[in-house]
């Protein structure tokens, strides 16, 4: 069965540029470079002007690799030394955090 992973960024304002690297990443491991990517743009919220600046990629992955792709976003954070913080939501039911200092943290969200 697919999963469908979304990952976010905050602390930039421009965070396309750290979302093409992250994709370029994934692309290199072995165990994901078959997945789906695509970019996405959060719909304007009520009451907002223009586009939220917290753009998204959506991920659809095998059932077996989420752990990898949790594993290989933290890599690539390590590598650029980005301070940025990254969510990873997974089927809207859990929420990873990789924070400024690339710790990894899990939020289970009940519906």
């Amino acid at each position: 069965m697919d999963q469908r992973i979304n990952i976010s960024i905050e602390g930039e304002a421009f965070p396309e540029k750290s979302l093409k690297s992250i994709e370029k990443w994934i692309k290199l491991n072995p165990a994901l470079r078959d997945c789906k990517i695509e970019n996405k743009i959060p719909p304007t919220k009520k009451g907002e002007m223009g586009i939220d600046p917290t753009w998204l990629i959506e991920i659809v992955l095998g059932s077996t690799v989420v752990a990898e792709l949790i594993r290989c976003v933290r890599d690539w954070k390590k590598s650029t030394g980005s301070k940025i913080i990254i969510n990873i939501r997974h089927n809207d039911e859990i929420e990873y955090v990789i924070d400024g200092n690339g710790k990894i943290t899990e939020q289970t969200n009940k519906k």
